[in-house]
């Protein structure tokens, strides 16, 4: 997973993010980042378990970066996410 502040300049770029809303977003990424290392880290989790908790707070992040992003910006970013998506299927394959 990329660092935060790595994740923030690629927002940065795609949605043309302005200094605010980069304040207000690299605390939500810094946040995400732990709670994955965490998850990650814990060794008593089974690998479904570690899949739910992970979609859990990606769907967390995505949610409260949502609600910082203009209309526009959101909808970019559902998009990116579904090319994501599309991309990593074909990979899969």
């Amino acid at each position: 997973m990329p660092s935060p502040k790595r994740q923030l300049k690629h927002m940065t770029k795609m949605l043309n993010l302005t200094p605010d809303q980069q304040q207000q977003i690299l605390p939500v990424l810094q946040d995400q980042h732990r709670k994955m290392k965490g998850i990650w880290k814990d060794s008593s989790l089974s690998p479904q378990q570690r899949r739910e908790q992970m979609r859990t707070v990606m769907m967390n992040t995505h949610q409260k970066v949502g609600a910082i992003l203009t209309p526009e910006q959101r909808q970019q970013m559902k998009q990116m996410m579904q090319q994501r998506r599309e991309r990593m299927q074909i990979a899969s394959r």
